[in-house]
């Protein structure tokens, strides 16, 4: 019998949640969930929480940035609902919170054994489906946890809220990648735990012929989701203000198709913005045009693209016309199988987590042993 699962989440933390609950073939009911940020336990666990059967709920997810409550009132209002509800697994999620904070310790010592933390989206997913698996966390992962510690792991970095970032994409010219890299760029961002939303903010009508094809059906009028990645097909500029306003998606990832078609005013407001051009000689005048619509400044804040210069020679002489260091794109032919995007995790360094130096013996790279 499918396991059912009940969650209190931040807008934040709310995609990452529900689509690693589904991922694991579990069941959740949008009417029993809470989703907000400033969520009281107590309020909650009074109306609801405490009046739930024993069929109701076999799992309830806490994403601890919802809550307005204090610590004291928070710790109480678990352990009164694990008094009444012995069997029910409690899953603590915090973006922020490490091991050795107060907080989870007062929770492991009130009988939490389930914690999916960090400041990583990553890991709190990886750890999220650990704890949704049959057996939890055991106690010898959980028992981190238990201890206040008086110097917490230094944070390496404080991370961005990661909320409806806008990744534009735009091509010098029709039928040059975008959709393509596009979902390469979406589905990378979904394997490293973001909430991805992918908008066809072009007439090329692709994605209606993607999802005819896999036999998807529309979750409404608006959008179908596959591998966990909503899909927006023709988009304009009014369903994008509605997805601003009313959906929750820590990255947005625009596909405007040909710059000379789309509405570039909305490419122009994007967070981060990318441009592909090809170089050929029968082509390379498509991409000139896209490059001097904008001045010296503005080609700043946009990431430039080539398509297939695969010889170092002609790339190093394309940089010198043109004053600038361009990154390069290789043939995939599945974009859905495709690893990665070149320099993505670069290009969105302000919004993910910073990964610890490597340390490195009198400032060599060299690896050493000790016996």
């Amino acid at each position: 019998m499918q396991k059912i699962v009940l969650y209190i989440t931040s807008k934040t933390m709310r995609q990452t949640i529900d689509h690693t609950i589904k991922e694991n073939g579990l069941v959740t009911l949008d009417c029993n969930n809470q989703i907000g940020n400033a969520i009281s336990l107590e309020d909650f666990m009074s109306r609801k929480g405490f009046l739930l059967g024993d069929n109701d709920v076999d799992y309830m997810v806490i994403d601890l940035a919802a809550l307005v409550d204090e610590e004291e009132k928070i710790i109480d209002s678990i352990g009164g609902f694990l008094t009444m509800h012995e069997a029910v697994r409690i899953i603590i999620v915090s973006l922020g919170n490490v091991a050795g904070d107060q907080i989870l310790s007062d929770l492991f010592a009130i009988g939490v054994r389930n914690f999916a933390v960090g400041e990583d989206y990553v890991v709190i997913k990886q750890s999220l489906e650990k704890c949704l698996s049959q057996t939890g966390m055991s106690y010898k992962e959980a028992i981190d946890y238990k201890d206040v510690k008086e110097n917490p792991k230094e944070r390496v970095k404080k991370i961005r809220e990661v909320n409806k970032v806008m990744i534009g994409i735009a091509g010098s010219q029709p039928r040059i990648g975008c959709t393509h890299n596009a979902i390469i760029i979406s589905n990378q961002l979904k394997r490293m735990g973001f909430a991805v939303a992918y908008l066809e903010m072009n007439h090329s009508g692709a994605l209606q012929m993607i999802r005819r094809d896999e036999r998807i059906n529309m979750v409404d009028s608006m959008f179908y989701t596959s591998r966990n990645i909503d899909y927006y097909p023709d988009c304009d500029e009014l369903l994008l203000k509605k997805i601003l306003e009313d959906k929750v998606y820590n990255f947005l990832v625009l596909d405007f198709g040909c710059y000379r078609d789309c509405e570039i005013h909305l490419y122009n407001r994007c967070h981060v913005k990318m441009a592909i051009g090809n170089v050929q000689a029968w082509e390379i005048n498509f991409f000139v045009d896209f490059w001097y619509r904008y001045d010296d400044e503005a080609r700043k804040q946009i990431n430039f693209y080539i398509n297939f210069l695969e010889d170092e020679k002609d790339r190093r002489a394309l940089e010198k016309i043109f004053k600038t260091k361009f990154r390069h794109i290789r043939f995939v032919q599945d974009p859905f199988e495709a690893e990665e995007f070149p320099g993505l995790t670069e290009i969105l360094e302000d919004y993910l987590p910073e990964a610890p130096q490597k340390r490195k013996l009198f400032g060599f790279g060299r690896k050493v042993s000790f016996f």
